[in-house]
């Protein structure tokens, strides 16, 4: 019995050639990280509205904020470790939770009144459902919503 170290079955790639050890993984569309990422600075900036409107004392209105804040933020974290899979879930998601933002802004700035602080919020509301939905446009329908 002869032994040989390395079987002869193995295929032989010559020196300089790589080949990939598996199968490579679907590349992240930039237009989802792009998203998720203004999706938390708007988490975040929500979030400074509830902490302002709580030590105010203004009502109701910085549960809305809060509510949004959560939404959001928990929505792009979500996004955001989900953006190699193709499944729409997750980018639906952030849209649903942006357009609530965007609206529960509205309410708010017409409500109680338009300040410099809550005129940013929409913004960065609209900002995300135009990147997310430009991604979605773009992006091949595959498994999930469609």
């Amino acid at each position: 019995m002869h032994y040989v170290p390395y079987p002869s079955a193995q295929p032989f790639t010559p020196p300089g050639q790589w080949v990939p050890a598996g199968p490579t993984e679907p590349r992240a569309s930039d237009y989802r990280v792009a998203s998720s990422i203004v999706a938390i600075v708007l988490g975040v900036w929500l979030f400074m509205l509830f902490l302002t409107g709580i030590s105010v004392g203004a009502g109701f209105a910085p549960f809305l904020f809060l509510m949004a804040a959560i939404g959001t933020l928990a929505s792009a974290i979500l996004l955001l470790v989900k953006r190699r899979e193709r499944l729409r879930a997750a980018p639906v998601l952030l849209l649903g939770w942006s357009s609530c933002a965007l609206m529960m802004s509205f309410i708010v700035a017409f409500g109680f009144g338009v300040h410099s602080a809550t005129f940013i919020a929409p913004l960065l509301a609209a900002t995300v459902i135009i990147v997310i939905g430009i991604g979605l446009s773009r992006e091949k329908p595959g498994p999930g919503i469609r």
